[in-house]
């Protein structure tokens, strides 16, 4: 699962696609669209190697100050937390990702791990649902 929500954010939240030379698409390196050319003359803007936000939380970081730079998301919080379940009771999850995006809506993930709650939350703020 990691690896294809690492995949998702990627191409999602962050834009980017994967790279492609003449010798094929390689997996695991990231680039702009715009600086994408096929074969080996062109110049890519090109990113980590080994992307992976939902285990990394260098990465996660790089999806936060990405959607706050471009003030999609002005206001962004990631600390421990618990949820209110439908009963009343409290699940503990060990982190929450909130994020209040620039139309007013918020969206609130909770997972295990602080990247994997940011990587949740903003695959569902960069598809426009709202929670």
């Amino acid at each position: 699962m990691s690896r294809e929500l690492d995949a998702k954010v990627a191409e999602g939240p962050m834009g980017w696609v994967r790279w492609e030379s003449e010798r094929g698409v390689r997996p695991d390196e990231w680039c702009e669209p715009q600086g994408v050319t096929k074969g080996l003359t062109g110049i890519a803007k090109c990113y980590v190697h080994d992307f992976q936000p939902s285990t990394s939380i260098a990465d996660a970081w790089l999806v936060v100050e990405k959607m706050t730079k471009d003030g999609e998301w002005p206001c962004v919080h990631v600390s421990p937390g618990e949820r209110e379940t439908e009963n009343g009771d409290y699940e503990n999850h060990r982190w929450r990702c909130h994020i209040e995006k620039q139309d007013g809506t918020a969206v609130v993930r909770f997972a295990d791990t602080a990247p994997e709650a940011i990587c949740l939350a903003a695959l569902e703020a960069s598809q426009g649902e709202t929670s």
